[in-house]
């Protein structure tokens, strides 16, 4: 038991203990009702917000350099639970990792320093854990699905106004009304368009398994132009259900 204590307070295993007590702490205010399992999720448009008073430009570059690494998450189907799940496995698989990568693989390295074999095992661990936590993830989708998508689908002709500062076919946001103080959505659009911050854009189709919305520029000089194209939308999409 000694031995056991003594590892997981060593370097580089005491990382993750750590980063483990404070998961732990968390669920113990979730059970007790404190805080909410998709308390994280609730934050991740907010870096978007934050940046509207920076230079627009730079703002959109960093959201675009970001969406390797979505796509990354969508491919590991680590967005199929809560940011808190993914991160608490994560913590709890690359604390198991380093632990046992200390007690069974760095007695095996002895011609390395400490420091470097530590520095090893912990980026190891943390790398490691990635795919193991969307294999643990993978079954618990289910359990956190909303079934969202069918109220989404009523957004289908509705006219939304652009919160970026450009929208193409893998970037783009905008607020739509629904009802209450409006609601942030994804938006893409696959034709060369000047869609801007402050336009509008008419929403033709919502894509479910990418959760974004398919638009095209609204043309203010064209009204009658526009409520056809809403009223085919809006019929394609009865067709599709």
């Amino acid at each position: 038991m000694s031995e056991f204590l003594a590892q997981i307070v060593a370097f580089p295993t005491v990382i993750f203990t750590t980063l483990l007590g404070l998961v732990m702490l968390y669920w113990g205010f979730v059970i007790l009702g404190v805080l909410d399992v998709e308390i994280l999720d609730a934050a991740e448009g907010a870096a978007e917000g934050l940046a509207e008073g920076a230079a627009e430009a730079a703002a959109e570059g960093a959201a675009e350099a970001g969406l390797g690494l979505a796509g990354l998450v969508h491919a590991l189907k680590l967005r199929n639970a809560p940011v808190t799940v993914v991160l608490s496995l994560t913590v709890l698989s690359s604390w198991v990792l380093s632990f046992l990568g200390m007690v069974h693989v760095a007695p095996h390295l002895p011609f390395l320093p400490n420091a470097i074999i530590g520095a090893l095992v912990f980026v190891v661990s943390l790398v490691a854990a990635v795919p193991i936590t969307s294999i643990l993830v993978w079954p618990l989708g289910p359990l956190f699905r909303t079934h969202q998508g069918g109220r989404l689908k009523h957004f289908v002709g509705e006219v939304c106004e652009v919160t970026t500062g450009k929208v193409t076919e893998s970037f783009g946001q905008a607020t739509v009304i629904d009802g209450g103080a409006g609601l942030l959505i994804q938006i893409r659009c696959s034709q060369t368009n000047d869609l801007r911050k402050g336009t509008e854009a008419l929403i033709v189709n919502y894509d479910p398994e990418k959760q974004v919305f398919l638009v095209e520029p609204v043309q203010p000089e064209q009204p009658e132009a526009s409520k056809a194209s809403s009223s085919a939308a809006r019929a394609a999409q009865r067709e599709s259900q």
